[in-house]
């Protein structure tokens, strides 16, 4: 009872010595003056400690340190991007014939994969850095609490040892000065041990900046490990996906380079020209004015977004669209021409071929038959049809009123360079087409082509079908946006 009633009398000394002026702040001595500085030190180093540990734990989603690993990868962002891209790769499967899975879906499917085990990956990295990063950094703010509550023990004792030194020095009662001089040692070696105890703890929290500091390395190691594996995880399935993108054959024809279509669908001739060729040769050749009277606008770009969707094919009804709309057909087939990257008579030899249109009949004969070799097969095979096609399509020039010069007009600057030239370059890639046209046995003796593609010939069977064994009616070409008959079609005099 005697030391609680010692205790606190002394506190309540302590209490009327501070709210006296004479004893105030300004008047005490500061008992760490000297270290003043590697306390501020300390500080900024504790308070980066604390930031930091604040915000990793807001950035782990955990509820507990022992949740399992699919329970914390639920609570990561991208959890729900893994769950959607799961769910639409299966979704968009679905439409499509096991055999042949559309390349979306792979693609879906492979990110899909990839994104889970770099959640799985993100959760391994958290739980690493909870427990070499977040616990440790939790040890120097639990030192930097006690030696706070250090610092304020030191400073309530020496508050008591000023106030036991001015009671000593105001004392006029010599019975109590012994008491009161030893209540005075015992306060000042109390004092002296926090202070020894204080200085003990703000120099071994300094000494450990560089402990710190290696936590943050570790901090950044366990990040740089976990963005390398990702790294490597993605890496690792490019070459996959770009090997789908690669293969896939339903891509845009429209505009492709022509080795790049034949690649991508394993052809030999470009599915614009075989499918326009075999219609022309069964719907068309009783129509006038083929490949000279333009094509409903809106009907074309209809065409070519139905060969770029791949829709143009023979369990399509598509073609059923253009049956009796001939023109439309002719200027696809001109259109894909045109926007080839590259034409068929190629960049490469433009100016050759220009060199051998300007030449005599005769001469020119002899050296386009020397310059086709130098086409890539490809280029010289694709001419080849195209040109017998015209070839086939001259025996009803009475019903079709296009002669060799009309038809030599048309597809001379498509072919040489694309419909980009000059005037004088497309007379003289016209004149190029001609002579093929009128010597195509002599150029093309090997390429024989009959224009039948089983990609319009099941179409007409089921046509035949649905009519009993007719063809169907005959209409006005839909096409049509100005009479045949009035215009003018030049005919080529030989």
């Amino acid at each position: 009872m005697d030391k609680m009633k010692e205790g606190l009398q002394r506190r309540a000394r302590r209490m009327q010595e501070n709210l006296q002026q004479s004893v105030g702040l300004s008047e005490r001595k500061d008992e760490l003056q000297s270290v003043s500085r590697l306390e501020q030190r300390n500080q900024k180093m504790v308070c980066a400690v604390k930031n930091t540990r604040q915000i990793l734990q807001s950035c782990i989603r955990s509820g507990s340190k022992d949740e399992t690993v699919d329970k914390r990868k639920r609570r990561l962002e991208q959890f729900a991007l893994w769950q959607q891209l799961q769910a639409d790769a299966k979704e968009f499967e679905n439409l499509y014939p096991k055999d042949d899975p559309p390349l979306l879906a792979d693609v879906l499917r492979m990110y899909g994969k990839v994104v889970g085990v770099i959640l799985e990956e993100k959760v391994l990295t958290d739980q690493v850095i909870e427990k070499n990063v977040i616990d440790a950094f939790g040890k120097y703010i639990d030192e930097e609490k006690a030696l706070s509550k250090a610092k304020e023990k030191l400073a309530r004792t020496a508050l008591d040892v000023e106030v036991c030194r001015k009671r000593l020095n105001g004392n006029h009662d010599e019975s109590k000065t012994q008491e009161i001089q030893n209540e005075y040692g015992q306060l000042q070696l109390k004092l002296d041990n926090y202070k020894d105890n204080t200085y003990t703890d703000i120099y071994s929290l300094s000494s450990k900046e560089a402990e710190i500091a290696s936590v943050f390395k570790d901090l950044i190691d366990a990040q740089v490990e976990y963005h390398r594996t990702a790294l490597q995880i993605l890496e690792n399935t490019l070459p996959e996906i770009d090997r789908r993108i690669a293969s896939y054959p339903r891509r845009p024809v429209f505009g492709c380079h022509l080795e790049d279509h034949l690649r991508y669908t394993k052809r030999s001739i470009a599915v614009v020209l075989e499918v326009c060729c075999s219609a022309l040769q069964r719907y068309g050749f009783n129509e006038r004015g083929l490949f000279r009277v333009s094509g409903n606008n809106n009907r074309i770009r209809r065409m070519k977004a139905a060969f770029d969707a791949h829709q143009m094919c023979g369990t399509s009804n598509e073609l059923s669209e253009y049956v009796n709309d001939p023109h439309s057909i002719c200027s696809v087939l001109k259109s894909y021409l045109r926007e080839l990257p590259e034409p068929l008579m190629t960049h490469e030899l433009h100016s050759e071929w220009v060199q051998v249109a300007r030449m005599d009949p005769d001469s020119r004969r002899e050296a386009i038959y020397k310059l086709l070799p130098q086409l890539p097969e490809a280029n010289r095979l694709n001419l080849a049809y195209l040109i017998r096609f015209l070839q086939l399509m001259l025996e009803y020039e009475d019903q079709t009123k296009m002669s060799v010069g009309n038809l030599s007009i048309v597809f001379g600057p498509n072919l040489i360079d694309g419909g980009m030239g000059s005037e004088s370059e497309n007379m003289l890639g016209s004149k190029l087409v001609e002579t093929l046209l009128l010597n195509a046995d002599y150029f093309f003796p090997n390429d024989v082509f009959n224009f039948v593609s089983p990609l319009t010939e099941s179409y007409h069977q089921r046509l035949i079908d649905s009519t009993g064994g007719f063809d169907a009616d005959r209409v006005p070409p839909r096409s049509t946006q100005v009479h045949v008959d009035n215009c003018s079609i030049r005919r080529s005099a030989g």
